[in-house]
């Protein structure tokens, strides 16, 4: 692994190292991920570092997908960078408003020409898709697609499962933290700290290291050999095995009917 993950060397083309700087940018915010985690798993505040599981796995998803097509990544991620910027522009302007956005600096006229390219962008990429076989219409692939493309079919609705309840309103999340008897019930994060912070921390640090072997190909991230990310991967299993997404011992609440 390198030091200097987060510099690219674009010569005179920025667009034809798009492929490059995404791939630099999410193993950066991976890091800085992981430094919350360690972060939120020793306040006490571990459930919240689950949270960041979700973004980072989603990357290694679409990295994995990019590195099968290559031919077509710089293209790809060019035009979905600039629908995300229209969007985001379209949805601002109509939450804040005009004279607001004036504010800020976005004059209406540059407004309605990025807005108005987006039409194209939109069609360039439901072309794309159509190629490489998303669903008909679709101007970006399902997660769940990017995850089957990439072998990890199975993986895939267990981190699903195990994040949504984290980031979603989740009735099954929030009475985790209510424990007691049939008289009294107390609520609290503190039952499941360890849980949360063993979670985190096993999927964070695993996310990280399958996300650099994604991105392997890079310049001066060779060195370490073919087999390294598999023996780390190895290691996590072994001194942070994985963790239940859910125990036993919360389907033993004594106040509840299905005891």
């Amino acid at each position: 692994m390198t030091a200097d993950i987060g510099t690219v060397r674009v010569g005179n083309s920025v667009a034809a190292k798009y492929d490059e700087i995404v791939q630099r940018a999410a193993l950066v915010r991976q890091r800085e991920a992981l430094d919350a985690v360690v972060t939120l798993c020793e306040t006490g505040h571990s459930a919240f570092a689950v949270c960041l599981l979700r973004p980072a796995y989603e990357e290694l998803l679409w990295l994995e997908y990019l590195a099968k097509h290559k031919d077509v990544a710089n293209d790809l991620l060019i035009k979905a960078v600039k629908h995300g910027i229209a969007e985001s522009l379209e949805a601002q302007t109509d939450f804040i408003g005009r004279a607001a956005m004036q504010e800020l600096g976005f004059s209406m006229r540059f407004v309605k020409v990025r807005l108005a390219a987006d039409g194209a962008v939109v069609k360039a990429l439901r072309e794309l898709g159509a190629k490489l076989g998303w669903r008909q219409g679709a101007d970006s692939p399902s997660v769940a697609y990017l995850a089957k493309q990439v072998g990890r079919e199975k993986e895939y609705p267990y981190l699903y499962r195990a994040t949504s309840r984290f980031v979603h309103f989740s009735p099954h999340e929030l009475v985790r933290r209510a424990w007691g008897d049939p008289n009294e019930v107390k609520i609290g994060s503190s039952k499941f700290v360890g849980y949360w912070s063993a979670f985190a921390l096993h999927w964070g640090l695993r996310i990280y290291v399958e996300t650099f072997a994604a991105c392997a190909d890079l310049a001066n991230f060779h060195g370490a050999g073919p087999n390294t990310h598999e023996e780390l991967l190895a290691l996590i299993e072994a001194y942070v095995p994985p963790v239940p997404i859910i125990t036993r011992e919360e389907l033993e609440w004594p106040w509840s009917e299905a005891n």
